[in-house]
């Protein structure tokens, strides 16, 4: 039986975490909330933003979404466009992982190679190329001390292993 719980988001969120705590961007040690044992990873989806908040009041944050788009003829090939969405008190930080994840998405081909060399063969997807769709600068503070906001969206292709008749 096919287990529909494996998301392509996950692969493309961990990737982005691991480079940003690799680059020295954000360190993990910093998102460790009290009673809990591990880290939190702080690219959540919208709905945990209260929260994370609630845990973590202050911190630098990403909120993830993504899109299907339509399915081609080439049915074997699926093609999503992930938006980050970086908050932070911080411009230079929210610039600092902007400017990473291009680094790690623009190559088309080689990124795909890439992110399929990150996960080793630990997921059920094969990334065949990514790219940057666009980049949007943080926006101003609404009031001074709060939060600004930058995003990035990331497109890219895969497949899935299937079975014979081509489900999952």
């Amino acid at each position: 039986m096919t287990d529909y719980k494996s998301q392509p988001s996950s692969d493309i969120r961990q990737y982005i975490w691991d480079n940003i705590v690799e680059a020295g961007i954000l360190n993990d040690y910093d998102y460790y909330a009290d009673g809990l044992a591990d880290p939190l990873m702080p690219i959540i989806p919208a709905q945990q933003v209260p929260e994370f908040n609630n845990l973590l009041p202050g911190k630098t944050y990403m909120l993830y979404d993504f899109e299907v788009k339509a399915i081609p003829v080439q049915w074997w090939m699926i093609d999503e466009s992930f938006t980050l969405t970086v908050i932070s008190q911080n411009y230079e930080v929210i610039n600092q992982i902007t400017s990473l994840v291009q680094d790690l998405f623009r190559r088309f081909d080689e990124s795909g190679v890439s992110l399929n060399a990150y996960l080793q063969g630990g997921s059920v997807f094969n990334y065949h190329h990514t790219s940057i769709e666009s980049i949007f600068s943080p926006e101003p503070f609404g009031e001074e001390g709060d939060y600004q906001v930058g995003s990035v969206i990331i497109f890219y292709s895969y497949s899935r292993n299937t079975g014979a008749d081509g489900r999952f």
